[in-house]
């Protein structure tokens, strides 16, 4: 490669698309290969995105957008997307679910949804939440909106008020990245989703329930982990504390934000070139955010 600048943004922005109910584009990802870290090479692919849209009657472009990744979990987007709708959210959120590749009938718990807006985006390659929220980006930006809320589909809303006093310091603040501490469930959904696909696997000493109610996300910290070829890792601060630790319940900067949930400035974010496409999977939030 002679010029990594190139690869490092999305060709979505950069070639202002007209925005049409059907589009679609390429964009340039680069692939890590090598067996060792120290002997590293890569490649550049093509990958073909096709998408379709359909936005939502009520899209209100003075109000954030939250947009919403998804694949094969209906009834979990559905739970999510009910939890939303009980508090309101829609009043002072556009909602946008992204679906990814599914085969399940979306339709069935979208159509009576009014208030959400439907992005379908299909590709050979494979799942890339990066380019799945910077899509959704570029059709926001498209329709003159000024900020995106990235989503995670099993995060949950406990009062409106909540996520009210985050936009409003957000925009008090001027700033480009805000977030908040965020919680595990005190309750599960629909037979443990988030004990089997979240704290089972990666987390099996908090089997037994200890982990509800704790800290999920605190803010950023730093770690070392020797073997890895990161001197530094990012880590979720205070995982697993208490709620009430004073030291997550602050106003304060930080050097990331999750991207579970990240208020963003989409003029900046368009800018910048958005999420890393090449980070398909891990990285792409702290990325951003550094």
């Amino acid at each position: 490669m002679t010029n990594t600048d190139d690869f490092f943004k999305c060709s979505l922005f950069l070639e202002d698309k007209p925005l049409i109910n059907n589009f679609s584009f390429n964009q340039k990802e680069i692939l890590y290969q090598g067996e060792k870290h120290n002997k590293s090479s890569f490649a550049v692919i093509d990958v073909e995105y096709k998408c379709r849209l359909k936005l939502s009657e009520q899209f209100d472009a003075t109000l954030p957008t939250i947009i919403i990744p998804s694949r094969n979990g209906i009834k979990l987007l559905e739970f999510t997307l009910n939890n939303l709708m009980h508090h309101s959210i829609q009043k002072i959120c556009n909602i946008m679910v992204v679906d990814d590749r599914s085969t399940d009938e979306y339709s069935q718990i979208l159509d009576d949804k009014k208030d959400i807006s439907y992005l379908r985006c299909d590709n050979q390659k494979g799942f890339n939440f990066s380019m799945l929220c910077n899509i959704a980006a570029y059709v926001v930006y498209k329709n003159n909106s000024k900020e995106i809320i990235l989503w995670n589909n099993d995060l949950w809303i406990e009062k409106k008020e909540y996520l009210e006093i985050l936009i409003a310091k957000h925009r008090q603040d001027k700033s480009k990245i805000s977030g908040t501490k965020l919680l595990y469930p005190l309750r599960s959904f629909n037979g443990n989703i988030e004990d089997s696909q979240n704290i089972k696997q990666h987390f099996p000493n908090m089997k037994d329930g200890k982990w509800r109610g704790t800290v999920q996300f605190g803010g950023a910290s730093w770690a070392h982990f020797p073997g890895t070829p990161l001197n530094l890792s990012p880590m979720h601060y205070k995982r697993f504390s208490q709620s009430n630790s004073a030291l997550v319940n602050c106003d304060k900067g930080e050097t990331f934000v999750t991207g579970a949930l990240q208020l963003i400035e989409l003029e900046w974010f368009i800018k910048n070139g958005g999420l890393n496409p090449s980070l398909s999977k891990n990285f792409q939030d702290v990325d951003l955010c550094l």
